[in-house]
């Protein structure tokens, strides 16, 4: 990364200085660094701008348009964009604020800003993996839940995330393993054991309860099997290795959740289900190893993210009997204003015939949250959209789904929206599903 966090003022004063484009600048200052270093390292892979303060929306989307135009301006020169993504102090049960000033990531904006940036590139031609260099939160403080606050950001931010490889090349928690200018302040993941003089072997540290991240995503590893499910505001992430099947799952709703997967497991022939926990009770933040749980009754808390595995027998792993591809096919235009007519968008989508499955997705921004349905139409057949509780949000920017039957699709299809006054669509995708063929797979 060239410079750090210059999408603010504090570490890039052109922003404000008079007679001063900033943006351009800082543009202008990756491509010679960019230049510098791939002339004499060819392999060095060089980016940026490792953005703070992502809010896109701020000032009608003027702070979007300045990442808009970065990625316009280093086109053919950077190898990549990164950005860094935080919960504010205080954000602890977000879903409870969301009328009350909820103004961080983890309620949809973070997918929606995601899909805004790649839908930019797609039009600009330069298209290029994002880095989440940073993530976490910004409470400070040492006690347990200001510890939870970053906890539960980490695995939330990294659950989201996995939903997206087809975007995020890198994603980097915010976290201290060893502080040795502090060694004992509590804010790391490791301290050193107070009998050792010179901490330097692994065995010379003791784990915090910041360590306990690792232990939840200890071993979450394995080929990506799709998931469904009705129930929003939840993340799920599967994967497996042939004798388990892991899933991730992130409760960013307001209920506390029993989710049943008894069908899952006995479709797959599961002989048990284990979970791993890592959570909030009693004041005290509370890691919970392995343990045998009912499948029919899995527990996850608000804001929770916790590993449940599927075993199956070692005589009778798990054998998928296809693959599958998944793509994003964006419209070009990005942040568009509601007006008193439908806006149209076009959406290319390669080999409609193949697709089995498809989805169409709205992300809107609006103050005061979204009240009003949405009229949308698909190559002039209409496309039901459910808002769900859009409405109970005093600022709502996120994403709304809805299935459309893979036979409307064409080559290029014909996309229009009619929205409530005020809103702003910042971006419009379809999202398809098809089986590779043998000779694919």
């Amino acid at each position: 990364e060239v410079k750090n966090e210059s999408s603010v003022k504090s570490e890039w004063d052109h922003h404000f200085a008079p007679g001063k484009d900033g943006w351009g600048l800082l543009a202008d200052f990756h491509n010679r660094v960019a230049s510098a270093i791939h002339k004499k390292s060819p392999g060095v892979k060089v980016g940026g701008p490792a953005s703070a303060y992502m809010q896109m929306q701020v000032k009608d989307f003027t702070l979007y348009r300045s990442q808009a135009r970065f990625i316009e301006e280093t086109r053919g020169q950077i190898d990549f964009f990164s950005h860094h993504f935080y919960e504010n102090a205080g954000t602890a049960g977000a879903y409870a604020r969301r009328g009350d000033g909820y103004s961080s990531y983890l309620l949809g904006r973070y997918e929606a800003i995601l899909d805004m940036l790649r839908a930019h590139m797609e039009k600009v031609d330069h298209v290029l993996p994002i880095l989440v260099t940073e993530t976490g939160s910004l409470q400070n403080g040492r006690e347990p839940s200001e510890n939870w606050h970053r906890l539960y950001a980490w695995s939330a931010y990294l659950n989201k995330s996995m939903q997206r490889p087809d975007q995020l090349d890198l994603f980097i928690p915010f976290i201290f393993l060893h502080m040795p200018w502090n060694p004992h302040s509590g804010d790391a993941a490791f301290t050193p054991r107070e009998d050792v003089d010179r901490p330097i072997k692994l065995d010379d540290f003791e784990p915090s309860i910041i360590a306990s991240f690792f232990e939840l995503w200890r071993d979450f590893d394995g080929k990506r099997l799709p998931v469904s499910f009705d129930q929003d505001w939840l993340d799920v992430t599967a994967v497996h290795d042939g004798r388990r099947v892991s899933l991730a799952v992130t409760n960013m709703g307001g209920q506390q959740l029993a989710l049943d997967l008894s069908e899952t497991a006995k479709a797959i022939g599961a002989t048990q289900a284990r979970q791993v926990r890592l959570n909030y009770h009693g004041g005290e933040v509370s890691f919970e190893p392995e343990t045998k749980v009912d499948p029919a009754a899995v527990p996850v808390d608000v804001n929770e993210t916790t590993v449940i595995r599927l075993l199956l027998p070692e005589d009778a792993p798990l054998k998928p009997d296809g693959q599958l591809t998944l793509r994003r096919h964006y419209a070009t235009e990005t942040a568009v204003k509601s007006v008193a007519e439908p806006i149209q968008f076009l959406i290319s989508v390669d080999s409609p015939s193949k697709v089995e499955e498809a989805h169409l997705l709205i992300g809107l921004h609006r103050q005061g949250g979204i009240h009003e349905p949405l009229e949308v139409r698909v190559n002039d057949t209409q496309v039901e959209f459910a808002i769900g509780d859009a409405a109970e949000f005093s600022e709502y920017f996120g994403t709304l789904e809805a299935k459309v039957p893979a036979a409307l699709l064409k080559a290029e299809n014909d996309v229009t929206i009619s929205v409530q006054k005020d809103a702003t669509i910042t971006s419009v995708q379809i999202l398809t599903t098809n089986s590779l063929s043998p000779s694919e797979n």
